[in-house]
């Protein structure tokens, strides 16, 4: 997640990469939070705007909470659907709970994918039945505390502010999606600051780490490897060199099954490398300039922000 930021609404009009739909949103999104008196109604506004104008069927908003002197977990702050039958146990339950859980304690955010990909075969088809057929997750986190849910009288510890925006669509969306995803939660956030929602700390908090990218790519696990034009040049003129001269079993295990799709998460499945190992392969591979990471939008990324050695 990229660093928080407050703007004007006259700033958004100046750049170029917002279109009429992002800067709609917005506008009403300054308009709106200056009626807001806790964070939670923030959280609803965000999930609400999502289905209503990015034609998602639903989507959930999670955090990390702990109440007083209790363990923590995660919770279910704001849902909204485009189908009022919709059983709100299809989208929250303990399985899907767990899901979130990982993805909020290991930060990182996972682009549009069968919902196959995410979970069980049991939750995939009850998903499935509702015509909830794809997934995408956005991670954010920042310096900033969060209080406990408005509706709830139980007394919560103030924890760093750590979410995860859980959508679910019937079909494959456009490639803009994610961009203007990412782009309206970033402000959603800036805007919580500027109100006060969400609360400023009193010290300086543990550092994300070298993980988490600017504009919400917060994981190594969801960037896409490319093969080098230079090495697929090489390979389609000589077939029998395919991955011959890469000396590490792994590596040559890897290299096969990068088809410019999968990301690095998909590919540890298909490999049966566990993401420790890959990112020691992955390292090899890049350093032999072999291949190079991509964010899910196609953006080309610095090898440097993941490996030391770069």
């Amino acid at each position: 997640m990229g660093r928080f930021e407050t703007f004007e609404a006259d700033d958004y009009s100046s750049r170029m990469d917002i279109d009429g739909q992002e800067l709609a949103i917005v506008t009403l999104l300054l308009k709106s939070v200056t009626t807001m008196y806790h964070v939670d109604e923030l959280f609803q506004w965000v999930a609400s705007i999502i289905v209503q104008r990015l034609h998602v069927q639903v989507a959930t908003l999670w955090v990390l909470s702990t109440r007083q002197g209790g363990r923590g977990g995660v919770q279910l702050r704001a849902l909204a659907s485009q189908e009022a039958s919709l059983p709100q146990h299809i989208v929250s339950n303990n399985q899907i709970g767990e899901v979130v859980e990982r993805m909020l304690r290991e930060q990182y955010s996972t682009p549009v994918q069968p919902v196959t990909a995410f979970f069980s075969a049991y939750t995939a088809s009850s998903l499935n039945r509702y015509g909830l057929n794809y997934c995408a997750d956005y991670f954010q986190q920042g310096n900033v505390l969060l209080t406990g849910p408005r509706d709830d009288n139980a007394a919560y510890a103030p924890l760093r502010f750590s979410m995860v925006t859980l959508i679910f669509l019937r079909e494959q969306p456009s490639q803009k999606l994610a961009t203007t995803l990412s782009f309206i939660l970033e402000q959603a956030a800036s805007a919580a600051i500027s109100r006060g929602l969400l609360l400023p700390t009193t010290g300086q908090l543990p550092p994300l780490g070298n993980v988490v990218l600017q504009g919400g790519i917060s994981s190594l696990r969801v960037l896409i490897p490319r093969r080098q034009k230079e090495a697929e040049l090489l390979m389609s003129s000589n077939p029998l060199s395919r991955s011959v001269d890469i000396p590490d079993k792994q590596a040559r295990r890897l290299y096969a099954a990068i088809d410019g799709r999968k990301n690095i998460d998909a590919l540890s499945r298909a490999t049966g490398i566990n993401l420790q190992e890959l990112r020691q392969v992955l390292q090899q591979l890049i350093a032999q300039r072999r291949i190079d990471l991509y964010e899910p939008t196609g953006k080309h990324v610095d090898a440097a922000r993941f490996f030391k050695d770069f």
